[in-house]
């Protein structure tokens, strides 16, 4: 009776292999195959291993005391950016609101870099509309740039109606030119919405039509974007019409919302779309596949954005999550935009929520890159844009795969790179109220640590060849005391091995198996030399401070097969996120002190990395 079952699910496993569509067709445009196959929610990264030299950077912080805008009261729901890279510089475009989503107004601003590190203040680039005595318009869109063939880059807006600005029924979608030298050209209408609940002639006393433009350059540019229905795909959330102007629209089961697409070398177009629905076109998005859901990766409901890569490969980003909190921030890669491989992490850390406010979702959410044909930055890196908590924003740099060399024993002096950058190689994470970057003193050059952050950290981490036995040497100069955890972890996360220096005595600590003693008191103004030795065999470390072993061969905090990844971190370590919004919470309620930096802020001067993965005995 055994072999016959057997037998029976083994031609059953058969008939479903046999049966099951191919991946890249129509039937399957993608498939993810890699590991890990789902992500544990425990952990605000999902215990994914990230990609090498990552760099995440807060670029702008919301601040309702103290707001970085210069023209309104500060806003503290910020949401929706959108990624452009034109004539040397980055562009974000985002949504704000004073509190909350979907509020009125909800307004569109506009922030540019040259190098993705210093931004200039938010500007407002669609002021809202008073629809009727004390109700304004809603910004919502999912399309924030474009790049015409002349060279000139439109800026987009849509205006809906409050309660409900993408139900079809808002005003129409608005652009105006961004010039070279940073001045913005007047905002005309391009699109009016079929279903709208004002009167068109109503319509026009806000903003002209752009074909009433003087400029017929600038006429030309919105033709053009009219004409590119990959583009103007990404409007039919809002706009819902039925005249024939979009070649795929939402229904019941398909939602047709959050648009992005890329071409594979085949030159067939992916479509992506929220909640993992995909679809495929032969002819430059004119028609499309019937949508599909993608099951094969782990489950996620925010947007997604796949990109080609300069060096031919793909990227998807989104969030793993299939729940409610849009964390981790996570990336899959492929060498031919159809099998997707190596689930990591791009933004894991995710701190409280500053602001109360409605449909403030936690977590590095509503990703965005640059489109195909809105700007290439230098280099290969991937660059990313996001909101946290839909109250930051945030830039995430991401490097090829194999750009990063691991090596199994270097010295990081800091020596021989430029001051005021990121340290080559290393994954950081930083706030606004915070530095990761190399800086020199009396011709020195160090990492240097430091945030002023009430409520979050500055991190740093360098990742090493996955080893059994390890040695991790640095330097403190200049001790200062304030708040500075190490850990060495394994791929997931895990942290067998935890010091820290005590922010009250000027005390290092570091775990005994489970427990955490303080060892020795740290002068200030002195330069202090860590050690650790690490064995996985016997689940065991030693700790030498100054030439003076004060831990030999204790046990790990906690299990681990393997370690390879050194971590640097001004703050506690956050296993999940404790904080979430009231859906209706009063506009007012936030954490205390959130508005204001620390008055004594933590600052580490970092030298003389060890990291040898085959230590000599």
């Amino acid at each position: 009776m055994t072999k016959f079952v057997f037998a029976g699910l083994f031609l059953s496993s058969l008939a479903n292999a046999q049966t099951a569509p191919k991946a890249g067709t129509a039937a399957m445009p993608l498939q993810y195959v890699g590991e890990p196959k789902f992500v544990d929610h425990r952990q605000m990264d999902g215990q994914l291993r990230p990609i090498p030299g990552t760099q995440n950077r807060q670029i702008l912080r919301a601040n309702r005391s103290h707001p970085p805008e210069t023209n309104r009261a500060g806003n503290t729901y910020n949401h929706a950016p959108m990624l452009a890279h034109w004539n040397g510089k980055f562009y974000v475009q985002y949504l704000a609101h004073e509190y909350q989503e979907n509020g009125t107004p909800t307004e569109t601003y506009l922030m540019s870099s040259a190098d993705g590190k210093t931004w200039s203040a938010p500007s407002r680039t669609f002021p809202a509309i008073e629809v009727q005595p004390g109700q304004f318009t809603i910004a919502h869109q999912r399309m924030g740039f474009y790049v015409a063939t002349d060279g000139r880059l439109l800026t987009l807006s849509f205006y809906g109606l409050p309660d409900n600005p993408n139900n079809g029924q808002g005003i129409g979608r608005a652009v105006r030119e961004i010039y070279k030298d940073g001045r913005l050209g007047p905002i005309y209408f391009i699109r009016y919405n079929a279903n709208s609940k004002i009167p068109q002639p109503d319509r026009a006393n806000w903003f002209p039509f752009y074909k009433t433009a003087p400029d017929t350059g600038f006429i030309t540019a919105c033709d053009e974007l009219l004409n590119n229905k990959l583009m103007t795909q990404q409007w039919w959330e809002e706009d819902r019409s039925d005249d024939g102007f979009y070649a795929l629209a939402g229904n019941d089961e398909f939602s047709a919302k959050g648009f992005c697409f890329f071409h594979r070398k085949d030159g067939k177009v992916v479509g992506l779309w929220k909640e993992a629905w995909a679809a495929l076109s032969d002819d430059e998005g004119k028609t499309w596949s019937k949508p599909v859901v993608i099951s094969s990766k782990p489950e996620g409901t925010a947007k997604e954005w796949g990109q080609r890569l300069d060096n031919g490969r793909y990227a998807l980003v989104y969030n793993p999550s299939g729940t409610d909190e849009r964390l981790p921030l996570a990336i899959l890669t492929s060498d031919d935009g159809i099998t997707f491989t190596n689930l990591r992490v791009v933004h894991g850390d995710i701190p409280p929520l500053r602001f109360a406010g409605r449909f403030k979702d936690i977590g590095a959410q509503y990703v965005r890159g640059i489109a195909e044909g809105n700007g290439n930055p230098p280099g290969d890196d991937l660059w990313v844009v996001y909101s946290v908590n839909k109250e930051d924003l945030w830039i995430s740099k991401i490097p090829p795969e194999d750009q990063v060399k691991l090596v199994e024993k270097a010295t990081y002096s800091f020596d021989d790179q430029p001051v005021g950058s990121e340290p080559v190689g290393w994954n950081t994470y930083q706030p606004y109220w915070g530095t990761v970057s190399v800086d020199e003193e009396k011709g020195n050059r160090f990492l240097l640590l430091q945030d002023e952050e009430p409520y979050d950290y500055a991190k740093a981490i360098r990742v090493f060849p996955e080893t059994k036995k390890l040695t991790v040497q640095f330097t403190l100069l200049d001790y200062q005391n304030g708040h500075l955890e190490v850990d060495i972890t394994d791929g997931a996360g895990r942290r067998p091995v935890r010091i820290y220096d005590h922010v009250a005595w000027n005390y290092l600590l570091a775990n005994h198996g489970r427990g955490m003693p303080y060892l020795r008191r740290l002068d200030a103004q002195k330069d202090h030399t860590v050690r650790l030795d690490i064995d996985v065999a016997s689940q065991t470390y030693s700790l030498t401070l100054n030439d003076e072993v004060i831990l030999k061969k204790v046990p790990f905090f906690e299990p681990v097969s393997s370690v390879e990844r050194l971590e640097f971190r001004t703050g506690p370590y956050r296993l999940t996120n404790a904080y979430s919004s009231d859906t209706l919470a009063p506009k007012d309620a936030g954490l205390p002190g959130a508005d204001e930096k620390q008055a004594r802020g933590n600052r580490y001067k970092i030298d003389s990395v060890i990291i040898d993965t085959a230590p000599v005995k």
